[in-house]
C-alpha cells in the first residue's frame, strides 16, 4: 500500500487512481467504498474546474474589450444550471461504478 500510494509524484497525478484491492485487504470494504468515492468525486471536480475557468475568462472577455457588464442574477443563474446538470452526471456516473465495484 505504501509504494503504490504514499509517493509525492502522485500530487500531480490527475487521475486519482485509488488502490482499491490493497485498500480492501487493509481496512475492510466499506472504507475502500468511501476512497472510491473520493477519487470519483474528485475527477468529477475536475470536469467543474475546467467549466468554471471557462465561465471566468467568458466573463473577464467581456468586461475588458467588450465593456459588457454581465448581470450577477445571469451569472449565477448560468452557473447554478451547469452545476445541476454536473451533479446529475456525476451522481449516474457515480452509480455505475459502484454497480462495478458490487459485482
Amino acid at each position: 500500500l505504501k509504494a503504490t500510494w504514499a509517493n509525492w509524484w502522485y500530487l500531480w497525478d490527475l487521475s486519482f487512481a485509488q488502490p482499491l484491492p490493497h485498500l480492501r485487504n487493509y481496512f475492510g470494504t466499506r472504507i475502500t467504498f468511501i476512497f472510491a468515492w473520493n477519487g470519483h468525486y474528485s475527477k468529477a471536480l475536475l470536469a467543474l474546474v475546467a467549466i468554471a475557468l471557462l465561465f471566468e475568462v467568458v466573463i473577464r472577455i467581456g468586461r475588458t474589450f467588450f465593456a459588457i457588464r454581465m448581470f450577477a442574477t445571469r451569472q449565477a443563474l448560468g452557473s447554478s444550471v451547469v452545476l445541476v446538470i454536473w451533479a446529475k452526471i456525476s451522481d449516474n456516473l457515480w452509480h455505475r461504478e459502484q454497480d462495478f465495484f458490487t459485482e
